[in-house]
């Protein structure tokens, strides 16, 4: 290992950030700190304390994941189904499946859009195949569970008789799926480190240094203080947890470096699994509006409670309109001082966004849910909500707009997040989703660099500045020249403060 005290890191070229544009040839580095020290439009001769390190392709500031949820599928990590497309399948595996969680079996990832069959199967299939055990199996979006007759038993819910539970088909969403989660078993210690290492490792493959944790509960933390984590977290708390002892010192930061900055709620579900709360009905389910999560009163106490506490995000998943428009009146009445942040946003009137411009609220958007949902939006939604729906451009040019994945709902690919954003369609497909809603690379790119920093928390990330660190990504082609190309785009190398950590 070199001993020289400055590192030079020069690619063909090397991009600060998008917003403004700002590209230059090199950036010098004190290898002690990671920190960079210097801009330079050229690349410097090699010295006595000045190592110099080219790259072919280009530099871009690293990846931060405004939305995601790397420690929360660490801890809840089951089988996968994702990529399964026949529910014989996903039989064949949880017959002879050891269990996950202690004696129970959890499997995540089923998409019934993907699947051959078409239909969900219910418990009366799951008890056939396997009812020795508790098993859950829950969607991609995590907003319902498939469960057989011992989970139901042992989760306490054949005695709830909440209108998101049916006990005669065993679906389980929100409020009652949150009883299972919190009745199942926590996987060990040594089982959590081994999947955080490998999710880990999977980020920086993909460029990603950064993420916003959003929602875990509080009895994770004690997990989490044992990590020695490369990749920067800004963990949110689950507002449910509201005896929590850490939602009362927030912000805080762990020894390990690890920074805890605010709370997440859950004004309602998704459309996936048709609880997302809408002002017109589903299109699918007459006279169905979908389901407010909590009572209005517990956001109204939680926003009251922390309204004065300073530097911390206050976030709320809400995907409906009318959800959206709800939490922002909200936000807009009590006007806590923080970071007020609305998670997903797939659908808003412009009304709402009036409300958000004003309240200066911030729109954490995943792009790349688009090329999911787009394949059955149109047999869900109403022509008047369908209008509405994943209004990119409009929330750009009127309020902070951050962009993330939802991992493990869709896979952390910057790449295929930037293409939704900009192309809105897979790249297989012709036609575009309301192609009026698309972003242009440089909107996209400071959405996902310095706007996903600067409202997760993240100090010091997000561009290549003077002072900042040396987190940066090397990448196999100009894709910020050539967007239609940013679907190819690979990942050559990968640096943490500095540290070479991928390639």
């Amino acid at each position: 290992m070199s001993l020289k005290r400055f590192i030079c890191f020069a690619a063909d070229t090397l991009y600060c950030s998008f917003k403004p544009l700002r590209d230059i040839k090199s950036i010098v580095v004190n290898r002690a700190s990671g920190t960079i020290v210097d801009l330079l439009l050229d690349v410097p001769e090699e010295s006595e304390i000045l190592e110099v390190v080219e790259f072919k392709g280009i530099i871009i500031p690293a990846f931060i994941d405004a939305h995601t949820h790397i420690l929360g599928y660490a801890a809840d990590k089951g089988l996968d189904l994702r990529g399964i497309s026949t529910w014989e399948e996903v039989a064949e595996i949880i017959k002879t499946a050891e269990p996950t969680h202690q004696h129970w079996l959890i499997a995540r990832g089923w998409d019934e859009s993907k699947m051959q069959e078409g239909k969900i199967p219910d418990k009366q299939w799951l008890n056939a195949i396997r009812n020795d055990i508790p098993v859950v199996l829950i969607r991609v979006d995590g907003h319902m569970a498939i469960c057989n007759d011992r989970a139901i038993k042992e989760s306490g819910l054949d005695a709830y008789n909440g209108k998101d539970f049916d006990g005669n088909r065993g679906f389980v969403k929100e409020e009652a799926l949150n009883i299972l989660h919190k009745a199942k078993p926590v996987v060990s210690l040594e089982q959590f480190m081994k999947n955080y290492t490998d999710l880990e490792n999977w980020f920086l493959r993909h460029g990603v240094v950064g993420s916003c944790e959003a929602g875990i509960n509080s009895n994770l933390v004690r997990y989490i203080e044992k990590l020695n984590p490369l990749i920067k977290h800004s963990v949110l708390l689950l507002a449910e947890d509201h005896n929590a002892q850490q939602i009362n010192l927030l912000p805080f930061t762990l020894s390990n470096g690890i920074k805890f900055s605010g709370i997440k709620m859950f004004y309602d579900g998704s459309l996936g699994s048709n609880t997302a709360l809408l002002f017109d009905s589903y299109r699918s389910v007459k006279n169905y509006f979908g389901l407010q999560v909590k009572p209005t009163e517990y956001y109204r106490h939680w926003l009251e409670t922390l309204k004065n506490r300073e530097d911390i995000i206050i976030a709320t998943h809400a995907i409906g309109d009318r959800a959206v428009h709800e939490i922002a009146e909200l936000y807009s009445t009590v006007q806590p001082v923080g970071i007020k942040r609305i998670e997903h946003v797939q659908i808003i009137r412009d009304n709402t966004i009036s409300l958000l411009r004003e309240n200066n609220i911030v729109a954490s958007i995943q792009p790349i849910h688009l090329l999911t949902d787009k394949r059955w939006i149109a047999s869900k939604l109403n022509k008047s909500s369908l209008e509405y729906a994943y209004r990119f451009k409009t929330l750009m040019n009127n309020v902070p707009t951050i962009l993330g994945t939802d991992f493990p709902v869709e896979e952390v690919d910057p790449f295929m997040n930037l293409y939704a954003a900009m192309f809105r369609k897979n790249p297989d497909e012709a036609d575009a989703f309301h192609p009026q809603e698309s972003l242009s690379i440089y909107e996209s790119m400071d959405a996902y660099t310095a706007k996903a920093a600067r409202y997760s928390l993240l100090e010091g990330l997000g561009t290549l500045d003077r002072g900042n660190k040396a987190s940066f990504v090397v990448v196999d082609r100009d894709f910020i020249k050539r967007p239609e190309e940013v679907a190819s785009a690979q990942v050559k190398k990968v640096f943490v403060d500095g540290i070479q950590r991928f390639g």
